[in-house]
């Protein structure tokens, strides 16, 4: 922990000149706690327990702040949910079937989490849609803060607990719909693509439970950057390819609307391609048949499965060459056992289509 045992001896620390750059790095590291003459071991534990609770509630807020949980998702939930009846309605009034129950022009009478819906809700959305939209392009496309963040949610799918890392996925999808069509992000968002498949491969024990999210980032992010798919928001739904243009891919019609699931790389990037081949038992001819099998079938399921079956590969020469070194009783970090590795079970761990 850091040398001053007291935020008062650190306050002294700073004003003597003693508060080096280390030391403010050791201090934010350890999240401004100071355990005194606490024993090592406590002293570690009670700064990781402080360190997860400060990392899950930026995580929290960094969701609420895209509309991704708490009233903002609540809205863009109600309008999805109002296209939706939209839909149902105009397909009814289409068909030859008389309207039945619940098929009428009125508004929706409820929210889309079952409370009752007022006035006020309607006259509210149209001012939250703006901040929704305005938060969303300054924290993910104003330059000064877009680094840091979308570097600090990377990093926060390697971090060892699987609450913080689902979370981290989600806001990630969130900044691939908000930012994939601007060029200058196809080196962060490979970077993004880079620490996902390391993740998988190395199929660390904490990550158990988690490998399906990580494996739908890794499609979403491939279909956008290199397959020219966009898809529905979270990355859900089959890829829905866009036309071949002169430069490259058309641009889809959701990329200046991120909550409505955002755009392409008109471009088709190399870096996932690059990062795919590299991996153990892999080649360029191995990505091009990846690539052949998501042309081909383009159902979120069948991605999935492609992805799966991809990786299986490179973990398995992986874990030969690691030998004793990540066996199944290493703790925490270690490789995952042949019962808890989803790159081991059968497809129908994979789930119904999205």
């Amino acid at each position: 922990a850091p040398s001053s045992s007291t935020s008062d001896a650190a306050a002294v620390d700073c004003s003597s000149g003693n508060g080096t750059d280390q030391w403010f790095e050791t201090y934010y590291s350890y999240c401004g706690l100071f355990c005194g003459d606490m024993p090592t071991m406590d002293n570690e534990a009670a700064v990781e327990k402080i360190r997860t609770e400060l990392t899950h509630a930026w995580c929290d807020t960094l969701q609420s702040a895209l509309a991704l949980k708490g009233e903002w998702a609540l809205t863009l939930a109600n309008i999805a949910k109002e296209n939706d009846t939209r839909k149902k309605n105009n397909n009814v009034m289409n068909s030859k079937v008389a309207p039945g129950i619940g098929y009428t022009k009125t508004s929706m009478k409820t929210n889309a989490d079952g409370t009752v819906r007022t006035p006020d809700h309607v006259h509210s959305e149209a001012l939250l849609l703006l901040r929704i939209d305005a938060m969303s392009h300054y924290l993910t496309q104003e330059e000064s803060v877009a680094g840091p963040v979308v570097m600090t949610v990377i990093n926060c799918l390697t971090y060892p607990d699987a609450h913080t890392s689902r979370r981290a996925i989600k806001i990630c999808h969130r900044i691939l719909e908000s930012t994939v069509h601007l060029p200058k992000y196809e080196n962060i968002l490979g970077k993004m693509f880079q620490t996902c498949a390391q993740q998988i491969v190395s199929e660390p024990k904490w990550m158990v439970g988690v490998e399906w999210d990580i494996i739908a980032l890794l499609r979403d992010l491939y279909c956008r950057l290199v397959l020219g798919q966009a898809l529905t928001p979270g990355g859900q739904g089959p890829g829905l390819q866009c036309n071949q243009g002169p430069g490259g891919f058309v641009q889809h019609k959701s990329a200046a609307l991120p909550r409505d699931g955002g755009g392409i790389s008109c471009k088709p990037s190399d870096i996932p391609r690059n990062c795919l081949a590299s991996l153990p038992g892999q080649s360029v001819s191995s990505v091009q048949k990846l690539e052949a099998g998501m042309n081909a079938k383009r159902a979120a399921k069948d991605q999935k499965a492609l992805f799966k079956d991809f990786f299986q590969i490179s973990a398995e020469i992986m874990k030969r060459q690691e030998g004793n070194q990540n066996s199944e009783l290493s703790g925490l970090f270690g490789r995952a056992g042949q019962d808890e590795s989803v790159l081991k079970q059968q497809d129908k761990g994979i789930g119904s289509d999205d």
